[in-house]
């Protein structure tokens, strides 16, 4: 009998159809690092700029305000200014106009009174007027007035209030030894109407 051959295994039959596994490759750890720290610059710088522009615009818009608001005081003050040596001026001129008078024009001197008078003043005026009126044609008196002179207690652009101080030299038939002159002193109100100074009251001080 012979011995039975040792039996080697032959190759086995190739298998096919055979599923093959794909194994994507691991993420780089530094490639991930870099997007996600420039997505954070990048955020960072945008709203930096936002603040910036936000902060700027606020800036300028309260820049832009005081300007104005400084531009409106300056302009208030300048009227005030104006107003001040227009209003003076005005005083002077009416207090000289008030103290002084001719007999022989005396309807003209307060005529030209009341041309700047408010209707209150020129009421009071006229009836003061009308009492001295026959007195002053009387004894032919004349008088002049002078201002010595002349400040403001108060003003704006609407209303002033001045002391003006004249001398008056006065000359009539009643007196005997000539002119007199004599000193004194009136508080005159004056409101603005109408883009001129008008007398509102007058008084003796």
């Amino acid at each position: 009998m012979a011995d039975d051959d040792e039996m080697t295994p032959g190759p086995g039959p190739t298998p096919t159809g055979t599923a093959t596994a794909t194994v994507d490759p691991a993420p780089q750890p530094g490639r991930t690092g870099r997007r996600s720290t420039e997505f954070v610059l990048g955020a960072g710088v945008v709203v930096l700029l936002i603040v910036a522009l936000a902060a700027g615009l606020v800036f300028t818009s309260v820049r832009l305000h005081n300007a104005d608001t400084n531009a409106g005081k300056l302009r208030q003050a300048e009227a005030v200014d104006a107003a001040r040596t227009s209003s003076l001026a005005a005083a002077e001129t009416y207090a000289v106009e008030i103290a002084s008078y001719n007999y022989k024009t005396l309807s003209a001197g307060f005529a030209a009174v009341t041309a700047h008078s408010t209707p209150s003043f020129t009421k009071t005026f006229q009836k003061s007027s009308a009492l001295l009126e026959p007195v002053l044609t009387k004894y032919k008196a004349v008088a002049k007035a002078t201002v010595v002179a002349a400040g403001l207690t108060s003003c704006t652009t609407q209303q002033a209030v001045a002391v003006v101080l004249l001398n008056q030299t006065v000359t009539n038939t009643a007196q005997k030894k000539g002119p007199t002159t004599d000193e004194s002193r009136v508080s005159m109100t004056l409101v603005h109407e109408g883009g001129h100074w008008m007398i509102d009251q007058v008084k003796l001080l």
